[in-house]
């Protein structure tokens, strides 16, 4: 880039609140997808408000949204000190609204537990494949399913 000329980088604080704004406005109208990237906004701002990450993946929780459901259960597991019985509840029901990413993190939990329960491991790590997910025969060994 030459001296003197824009950049067409945007700028990143108007650009949030833009979106933040656009967004809010989609979630009053009862929007999931624009209540999951608020909440996804919120956590992963610097700092991160995990209080206004948490309520707005609640609300699309309570509408049924899997992604949402699937990072309170992300929220969960990586809070200080980590709350894994709330996690495993929003995997489960990340998993039951067909999130692949919510399956995998439950086979982790049966992979890890104690004594590890492997067959229900792999049991979600399958689902998870079935579902879409790219990674999850990888670590579960099913990878020669088609």
């Amino acid at each position: 880039m030459t001296p003197g000329t824009a950049s067409s980088a945007p700028e990143a604080p108007s650009d949030l609140d833009a979106e933040r704004r656009r967004w809010e406005r989609e979630a009053d109208t009862g929007d999931s997808d624009a209540m999951v990237e608020l909440g996804a906004l919120y956590a992963t701002s610097q700092p991160p408000d995990l209080d206004a990450a948490r309520h707005w993946f609640e609300r699309a929780a309570d509408a049924g949204q899997g992604d949402a459901m699937f990072m309170l259960g992300v929220l969960c597991a990586t809070s200080q000190p980590p709350d894994l019985d709330t996690a495993r509840h929003w995997y489960e029901r990340g998993a039951d609204a067909g999130n692949s990413s919510a399956m995998v993190e439950l086979g982790l939990f049966c992979a890890e537990s104690q004594p590890p329960d492997l067959a229900a491991a792999r049991h979600w790590y399958e689902r998870a494949a079935d579902a879409g997910h790219k990674g999850p025969c990888s670590i579960s060994g099913c990878s020669t399913r088609t």
